[in-house]
């Protein structure tokens, strides 16, 4: 019996190691993917947008324009934001999800020890 309880606390403690390091690798791998997402966006972005002018090109531009561009560029922005937000959530609820998990197992090795 003693020696089946030493397996069931190696076994959880693996396990638990285990969620552990799969919770650092999702959040990992999500940081990664929005930083890698945002500097590609920013590249695609600054391929879309013209070329700067010079002065003797054009003197200025006129309100509407500018304002047009911050407007999109803001639209842009907030979408991407937006976006980052539910990956993260998604990342969390994982997280959550695990941890609950884990949380279970050990309340049974508790019960389980305190049976012997």
């Amino acid at each position: 019996m003693k020696n089946t309880s030493m397996n069931s606390i190696i076994c959880s403690e693996q396990i638990r190691i285990g969620s552990q390091s799969a919770i650092a690798q999702d959040h990992q791998a999500a940081s990664e993917m929005c930083s890698t997402n945002t500097s590609l966006q920013k590249d695609a972005v600054m391929e879309n947008s013209p070329a700067p002018l010079h002065n003797s090109q054009q003197p200025c531009e006129n309100d509407s324009q500018k304002r047009e561009r911050r407007l999109m560029k803001n639209r842009y922005v907030a979408k991407e934001s937006r976006r980052r937000k539910k990956e993260y959530i998604k990342f969390l609820e994982r997280q959550v999800s695990m941890l609950k998990m884990e949380n279970n197992e050990l309340k049974e090795m508790i019960n389980f020890l305190k049976g012997t």
